[in-house]
């Protein structure tokens, strides 16, 4: 993407999540976000949008699927896009608006890895230290099981981590030894 591409994703992410944080409809749009989203990446849907062999047609058709499950903001967005013609920026523009309403809501998704999986007590303890030490309100918590961490988990959540698995003290420890 070029500069005035990128310009153009944050320009119309920014409007976007300037109107659903204004109507207090962030909680829906993120999970609509989430949807299309994983829609997209599962169907190899952005390199088809972004292909300037597809006919525009073509993109607003497949554009056009999903404004019948998503909510009015949602499918008013993406009315814009269309009619702005702007189909092959609408991936770029979905991870922008998802990013940026993170940002502007302080809602963050948690990745939790850990040797084992985690009971629902000790999914709510991590996501109670995660709060006050990220200083940040966990939106879900994506769970992965490790086992190379040996014990422990590692948290990561917006560029921040936390890394309390054994194998990460046990290679402190071997680092301390040399």
């Amino acid at each position: 993407m070029d500069t005035k591409q990128v310009g153009l994703v944050k320009k119309y992410a920014g409007a976007f999540v300037d109107v659903i944080i204004e109507q207090n409809q962030s909680d829906q749009v993120f999970g609509e976000l989430d949807v299309l989203l994983a829609v997209l990446e599962e169907t190899d849907a952005p390199s088809f949008l972004a292909d300037i062999s597809v006919p525009l047609e073509e993109k607003v058709q497949l554009i056009r699927l999903f404004q019948g499950s998503s909510s009015p903001y949602v499918t008013n967005f993406l009315e814009v896009i269309i009619q702005n013609e702007r189909e092959s920026l609408f991936y770029p523009i979905l991870v922008e608006s998802r990013k940026l309403l993170s940002h502007r809501t302080n809602q963050f998704d948690v990745l939790v890895s850990s040797a084992v999986p985690l009971s629902e007590e000790q999914e709510k303890d991590l996501l109670s230290i995660v709060k006050r030490r990220f200083d940040l309100q966990p939106r879900r918590v994506l769970q992965e099981v490790n086992p190379d961490l040996i014990g422990g988990f590692v948290v990561k959540s917006n560029y921040k981590t936390i890394d309390a698995s054994l194998k990460a003290q046990l290679q402190a420890l071997r680092n301390t030894m040399k």
